[in-house]
């Protein structure tokens, strides 16, 4: 395990920027700034970790993959603000080379060897996205519906009315495998849109199967299924058959469930969170088997015990973009908020903020980091 040179010790101490706060504080409508009223708002710092397909080294050090491990932090700059609550707010495309992350609600799109971000317009209240297989669609729940867009842009397409918190998987065969009620289980949908059919049926004890991932080939889908609704750590990871509805348990104790393919010709991975970390094990896609036992592979990975959904995702050709829990809700910019959505930054530079509040007469900001600390905006 011994470091092949220093800049793999860079690698080691640089961790990415994570954020997942914000702050607000009312201003008066007689600011100085226009005719409407604002508000300073604190505004995620955010980033993700993308690891090359040497993401598994970690965990096999002494058996190393054929393509060395590459990391690097992805800045989405001081005015983007994750979205948590219901689902993953960053994915990869199947060739790993765009990203598409929620802000405010909205989707974004960014290919990786470009350096800015366009915004997916007819995207409010998007929640909860999912590639298609080639790359050039990307689904998503927003208003009691399951919808679809191009990443070129263009309008928005409704494919079916949904119930919930909705979460998805599109398959090879252009249909859409889906899970949007608690207590609920798996149902299908063309990809074209149309009605929704049952897929699978709730177990005795079981409340919900979330987190679908249709498998290669269109003939299984995996998905985490929980007693409770609400406490995902304790949940199950299945695999059902679309052939003849047969499933069974691969894992316990976990959550959020995904099929890795292999990238070194060797059988592909299950990988799933528990209690923040990511763990792998083989798994042999055709007869639906584990092998072996799972080994940690990367601690402090954002997710939710309470919904179930982790921060990563993979690309086909096995890069891993993730966020990292480690500074999660800490480092914060300060922005002017118009009622129209409209942001001019107020501190750009980020910090540990806590606690905006602003004087009765809008001219100074009072503000925790670690001190108490008084801003006067207009002299800086």
């Amino acid at each position: 395990q011994r470091l092949q040179s220093i800049g793999e010790a860079r690698i080691l101490l640089n961790g990415p920027l994570e954020v997942a706060a914000t702050t607000l504080a009312y201003a008066p409508p007689r600011l100085p700034l226009g005719r409407l009223p604002w508000i300073a708002a604190g505004v995620l710092a955010a980033g993700f970790a993308v690891a090359g397909a040497g993401w598994w080294r970690s965990a096999h050090p002494a058996d190393p993959p054929l393509k060395p491990l590459v990391r690097l932090d992805v800045d989405l700059g001081s005015d983007v603000s994750l979205d948590v609550e219901r689902g993953t707010n960053a994915i990869l495309s199947p060739d790993g080379m765009r990203l598409v992350y929620l802000s405010q609600q909205r989707l974004f799109t960014r290919r990786l060897n470009q350096p800015k971000a366009s915004e997916l317009a007819g995207t409010d209240g998007a929640y909860a996205p999912f590639f298609s297989p080639d790359g050039l669609w990307v689904a998503f729940f927003a208003q009691g519906k399951l919808k679809k867009i191009s990443v070129e842009g263009g309008a928005a397409i409704a494919l079916c009315d949904t119930r919930g918190i909705g979460t998805g998987s599109w398959g090879e065969d252009g249909n859409i495998i889906v899970s949007h009620t608690t207590p609920g289980a798996l149902s299908r949908i063309p990809s074209a849109g149309g009605t929704l059919t049952p897929v699978t049926e709730l177990a005795q004890g079981e409340v919900a199967q979330r987190w679908p991932q249709i498998l290669p080939g269109g003939k299984a889908v995996l998905f985490t299924s929980s007693a409770t609704g609400n406490a995902w750590d304790g949940a199950s990871i299945e695999v059902v058959s679309l052939v003849d509805r047969r499933r069974k348990t691969l894992q316990k104790g976990g959550t959020y469930g995904r099929y890795v393919p292999s990238f070194n010709g060797r059988d592909g991975h299950l990988v799933y969170v528990n209690r923040g970390t990511l763990f792998a094990v083989p798994f042999d896609v055709e007869t639906l088997a584990v092998r072996g036992t799972p080994s940690p592979v990367l601690e402090e990975v954002s997710y939710s015990p309470s919904f179930g959904y982790a921060q990563f995702d993979f690309s086909q050709k096995g890069t891993l973009v993730y966020r990292s829990s480690r500074a999660e809700g800490s480092r914060l910019t300060i922005q002017w908020l118009d009622s129209a959505g409209k942001m001019q930054p107020l501190l750009a530079k980020a910090d540990t903020y806590q606690s905006a509040r602003l004087s009765p007469d809008g001219q100074r900001l009072a503000i925790s980091i670690s001190d108490v600390w008084v801003y006067e905006w207009q002299r800086d």
